[in-house]
């Protein structure tokens, strides 16, 4: 296991203490240190490195909100995260802005170190310092959108209602809309009588509805930034359809109830690595989809040729952090170069993968469509014979889809 150094900033140091004993013990080559004030973790993130920051929120001299808003423009590639006791809904809402995950005291330690090791994955998988120096530069990573993370909050408590989730969502208009109107969509099949979102979710599903939260929370986001609006639009309709696609594709291939929805997430949020990219590196993005144009060549090696990562990359690196699970996480990473990964059968990548090929655009060019499927990671996987199968369930779904627009 690499060696991890963390900073805990928090004034209970017996509390603390006991903690990073039983992380200490489990990996044995970290390092974990201990100061009790926001100005004391501010200085040693200053004079050392280190790979995560957990902090409490109250803090003697400054809130722990505020501390992780300087390390985040100070040290952008430290992961951070909050330990603490506080449940005041308020606070926890203002803090999701500059934490990566929100954590409760008590803690089981072997909880959070799952946690870190989790956060670390994504970053001992890149075998050079290529994707670590990239997000060195980058000034704005998001965290957790708020009704996400509420949403995430109410369900993981075990008795949430439909009307929970749709109290919840409602409190946003504007977010309540456009959730209606994209579930009325084709590609999710949901009948004209469903009126609100309490409806939505017992037809759909809960994690079905949180997922469409999250991305449209994070493309809003991302158009407040002031990222080109015709850019979002594109990406955001591919991203719809890829999610559609994939749940197609995922019920095609046989996977699970559970692994559908998924892979249904993970085909909505397969390209969020366009976004960090664009807002962060919005010159050399420009030069990306240049490159991209000029040589015909696909998007991840173009950035492949300005970064030396990819947007899959960048991608999965964030949703990582969010403690996404590895299946969700290596779908978006690998959904370019499938080959690498390990799988030899039908699985939550191979949906993205395929939904990803069959949802670019343009749509009735079949051949470049085929040219974006990676035949021999097909073969791996078994799956060459029931390729056209697949085929036509994609665009069979595209074609009512279309058929709805016209």
């Amino acid at each position: 296991m690499d060696s991890r150094r963390i900073l805990f900033v928090d004034a209970d140091r017996e509390t603390i203490q006991k903690i990073s004993k039983v992380i200490l013990d489990a990996t044995k080559d970290w390092e974990c240190e201990i100061v009790g004030s926001a100005a004391e973790g501010l200085d040693r993130l200053d004079s050392a490195h280190f790979d995560a920051v957990i902090t409490e929120v109250v803090l003697p001299d400054l809130d722990g909100i505020e501390f992780l808003n300087r390390t985040k423009k100070r040290h952008p590639e430290v992961i951070r995260l909050i330990l603490s006791e506080e449940t005041n809904r308020n606070t926890v809402l203002q803090a999701l802005e500059a934490t990566h995950q929100y954590l409760l005291k008590p803690c089981i330690p072997m909880d959070l170190l799952s946690v870190l090791q989790h956060a670390f994955a994504i970053q001992h998988a890149v075998p050079n310092a290529r994707l670590q120096k990239l997000l060195g530069k980058l000034t704005r990573i998001p965290s957790m959108p708020a009704c996400y993370q509420e949403l995430q909050a109410a369900l993981s408590s075990g008795d949430a209602t439909f009307r929970d989730i749709g109290r919840i969502i409602s409190k946003d208009p504007g977010l309540t809309a456009r959730i209606l109107k994209m579930v009325h969509s084709a590609y999710f099949g949901l009948p004209r009588g469903v009126v609100n979102i309490d409806q939505a979710a017992a037809f759909l599903g809960t994690d079905f509805i949180k997922s469409l939260v999250l991305t449209l929370e994070l493309f809003t986001k991302y158009e407040q930034a002031g990222i080109s609006r015709a850019f979002l639009d594109r990406l955001f309709e591919h991203s719809l359809l890829v999610a559609g696609l994939t749940r197609a594709l995922a019920k095609e291939g046989g996977l699970s109830a559970t692994e559908r929805e998924m892979a249904f997430t993970a085909g909505l949020l397969h390209d969020v690595g366009k976004l960090i990219l664009a807002e962060n590196q919005a010159e050399e993005y420009q030069s990306v989809m240049e490159l991209q144009v000029t040589y015909n060549i696909n998007i991840w090696q173009a950035e492949w040729r300005v970064f030396g990562v990819t947007h899959a990359e960048v991608g999965a690196y964030l949703l990582s952090l969010w403690g996404f699970p590895d299946e969700q996480c290596n779908a978006v990473r690998f959904h370019h170069q499938p080959h690498l990964s390990k799988d030899n059968r039908f699985t939550i990548l191979t949906a993205v993968h395929l939904a990803n090929a069959f949802g670019s655009i343009p749509r009735e060019d079949l051949y470049h469509t085929r040219r974006r499927i990676h035949i021999p990671y097909i073969e791996q996987i078994g799956g060459f014979d029931d390729l056209p199968a697949w085929e036509q369930a994609c665009l069979n779904l595209i074609a009512v889809a279309e058929e709805e627009v016209i």
